[in-house]
């Protein structure tokens, strides 16, 4: 086993690098595809989501393109998402995607001042798009800014997990998984309440849908046995239960500069459909031990045919030298009860990843990976894509 440095853990692109305790442990193979498009934006704030249609085709909306893949996601083609108020799908204005059962594209953009959710639907593979439904951040000044995510239920469902807030009042947010059962052309109001009740970890949103105060950032797996596992992006204001569990959870040892000890990915249950949410958590190993640390944000899950569940995410702020910012996965084998502290660094650079899982157990991500700048402030370069083909030995 040796050191583990960033060059040398994506020395080869057809081989992905397994870490533990800061050593490598394993490398298998892997096929990396670059998603190559011409006007991608100098920036690192641009999600990557990614959904499969009932013949196989797999599709990928980065920025400002949407790509298709007719062989598992060995080769892409790309065409250029609408631009403007209609389909508005500028640099950082897609904020959710999926293919639902019926074949039709679903993407989530917000307004230009998000205080508004727009829905916009194609039954053309992409060629044309139209708006179908629309969320208000009413009673809130802003909806939906940055990484969400859709997902379809198998009884037809769609969840759409949001964050709704005022920046003239900090603490006055709220997030709820929206749903809608008419194919998204209308939403499930979650009622005038948004106080919240409660009391520790286990304070909820009321309403149906009432996540967890301070989440945003969400994405939801259906088990299955048919319950939801959801992957929250926590880095809520500061509360008086966070010292008493900040080194059990993995939170910074002293706050960051708005006083935050928690800024990674939690973990939450819903045994109804979405509509009540229990259970937040972060992830732990077999000994209680937090795998995640603070800056380990942008969770997306997926459950593989074995019935093990993967969460890929962002790796942002490396806590030994010798790691570089990337994009890494994890893995669980009871329904993410525990997780296995083992890395699977799938791509070099900052980046908001999806994934799905192809019949024959071949996980497909696609993901932004970005370098930035030497204070790890701004993109060093233009936004780099990427597409990796791997699967999880057994």
């Amino acid at each position: 086993m040796s050191s583990c440095e960033g060059e040398d853990i994506y020395a080869s692109p057809q081989a992905l690098t397994v870490t533990l305790d800061w050593k490598v442990v394993n490398r298998f193979p892997c096929e990396r595809v670059d998603l190559l498009y011409d006007n991608y934006p100098t920036t690192h704030q641009v999600g990557a989501w990614i959904g499969r249609s009932c013949n196989g085709d797999l599709y990928t909306v980065v920025g400002p393109a949407l790509f298709v893949s007719t062989d598992g996601g060995q080769n892409w083609t790309s065409r250029p998402l609408p631009q403007g108020e209609e389909g508005r799908a500028e640099a950082t204005g897609a904020v959710a995607f999926t293919v639902l059962h019926d074949d039709r594209l679903l993407l989530a953009s917000p307004s230009e001042d998000s205080a508004t959710m727009g829905f916009f639907a194609s039954t053309d593979r992409g060629a044309s798009w139209q708006q179908i439904s629309s969320l208000p951040a009413s009673p809130f000044e802003r909806i939906g800014e940055g990484f969400l995510s859709l997902t379809q239920l198998r009884d037809g469902t769609i969840l759409f997990p949001v964050w709704r807030y005022s920046p003239s009042v900090p603490d006055k947010n709220v997030q709820h998984v929206f749903r809608s059962t008419d194919g998204g052309r209308s939403w499930q109001d979650p009622g005038d309440d948004y106080e919240p009740v409660g009391s520790g970890p286990q304070t909820r949103c009321p309403g149906i849908g009432g996540t967890f105060p301070g989440c945003c950032e969400t994405h939801v797996l259906e088990l299955a046995d048919g319950r939801l596992l959801a992957a929250f992006r926590y880095s809520g204001e500061p509360q008086p239960w966070h010292q008493e569990v900040v080194v059990a959870w993995g939170g910074k040892s002293g706050a960051d500069t708005i006083g935050r000890v928690f800024k990674q990915v939690f973990l939450g249950d819903s045994l109804d459909g979405g509509k009540t949410w229990q259970n937040l958590r972060p992830l732990l190993d077999a000994d209680n031990k937090p795998v995640l640390l603070f800056g380990e944000t942008h969770g997306h899950l997926q459950q593989l045919p074995d019935g093990r569940v993967i969460l890929v995410h962002d790796y942002r702020y490396p806590l030994d030298p010798s790691e570089s910012v990337n994009i890494v996965a994890h893995v669980s084998e009871d329904d993410g009860t525990t997780w296995r502290r083992e890395r699977y660094h799938l791509a070099l650079g900052i980046g908001y990843p999806s994934s799905l899982v192809l019949p024959a157990g071949t996980i497909v991500t696609a993901t932004t990976a970005t370098r930035l700048d030497d204070l790890g402030q701004h993109a060093a370069e233009p936004l780099h894509a990427q597409v990796i083909r791997w699967r999880v030995p057994t």
